[in-house]
């Protein structure tokens, strides 16, 4: 059992300041994230990425990110 979270809050520089075209973006690559207006101002434009799975699948979905950012 753990009794600790991590997140990490990330933002899409080719849409400052809209988490939920990232949300989205995401979402088509199969990786659920919470728009950073959830949790007020100060995270406006982000996304916020719990990294609750096993180490395999959030390895997955890193390289699934990847992948789908060097086609930019």
């Amino acid at each position: 059992d753990t009794a600790a979270g991590l997140y990490l809050w990330v933002a899409d520089p080719a849409h400052p300041g809209d988490s939920w075209a990232l949300v989205n973006r995401l979402a088509e690559l199969g990786i659920l994230v919470a728009p950073g207006d959830f949790y007020g101002t100060a995270a406006h434009g982000r996304v916020r990425v719990a990294l609750t799975a096993s180490d395999e699948r959030v390895q997955a979905a890193a390289s699934r990110i990847r992948e789908a950012w060097a086609e930019r």
